[in-house]
């Protein structure tokens, strides 16, 4: 399995009594695939804009046993209403006392993987808070995420950092990808530059998309904002929280560049209903 992959799949061993996933912008439903795999017992339902994927990820599942399908919606409200059911179901179908916290015995998560800086790029405000008031009304148990993260570490100037501003200087001098870069700094908002030590992140994050590098430009890696402020007056909150910089992406990165990244890039969080 591919490092990415396996690192997308942090939350199945923190969650043994998850008993059924959505994952919101499955594409091709290569991770629902690979969910299958290792917890075949696990009910899974998918969502995506693009109906493209959403055909690909409903024919990876074609050949399978009717209750081992994935279900794939194209449109949001369907996929919500979906594990709103299922969250009811979950939680009515156990024999225990309704004073009692569902949370206890329910099993139903929404996943959203390296989509959620998509959503903050290309939304509004006001959009953003809908959707979480929206994901909190179907009384799902686990908010999953996993994305590009830059958090709490401020605006520094790379040159802060000396011996990775000293690297970064020396692989942009190679010319290598001056075009890239180039781009990449013209679609930057005014009075932003490689030279803060987010932005030139970003960029060493960024910069291996060529076949997509368009839409990469489009797109905001650090978009996240915290969500811990966010979902806590929904009713969640993290149990799990890893504010961290994959070994993998460490290794391409020191690989193509001799760069040592001295930031965290990802966040691998679960908010739990209180």
């Amino acid at each position: 399995m591919a490092h990415g992959l396996e690192h997308k799949l942090f939350f199945l061993e923190h969650l043994p009594e998850l008993e059924a996933l959505l994952d919101w912008g499955c594409a091709d439903g290569t991770l629902l695939a690979e969910v299958r795999k290792q917890r075949p017992e696990i009910l899974l339902l998918g969502h995506d804009t693009d109906e493209r994927m959403v055909d690909q990820a409903v024919a990876k599942f074609d050949g399978l046993e009717w209750n081992k399908k994935a279900t794939i919606w194209e449109d949001a409200p369907s996929a919500l209403e979906a594990l709103r059911f299922t969250a009811e179901w979950a939680y009515r179908g156990r024999k225990v006392p309704f004073s009692e916290p569902a949370r206890q015995y329910g099993g139903t998560g929404i996943l959203f993987s390296s989509v959620l800086h998509e959503m903050y790029t290309h939304g509004t405000s006001a959009q953003m808070r809908q959707h979480w008031k929206d994901v909190a009304a179907t009384g799902v148990d686990y908010i999953v995420i996993r994305d590009m993260f830059w958090g709490p570490q401020g605006d520094y100037l790379l040159s802060e950092y000396p011996t990775p501003y000293c690297q970064f200087i020396k692989w942009i001098a190679k010319g290598t990808h001056s075009a890239q870069l180039t781009e990449f700094n013209a679609s930057l908002p005014c009075g932003e530059s490689t030279m803060e030590a987010r932005i030139a992140t970003e960029y060493l994050l960024k910069y291996p998309f060529v076949e997509n590098w368009e839409r990469e430009l489009e797109e905001i890696y650090f978009a996240l904002p915290d969500l811990r402020p966010v979902l806590a007056p929904l009713g969640y909150e993290p149990v799990y929280w890893n504010h961290h910089c994959p070994d993998f992406i460490q290794e391409r990165i020191k690989k193509d560049t001799s760069i040592d990244i001295p930031f965290n890039t990802h966040l691998s969080a679960i908010f739990r209903r209180k």
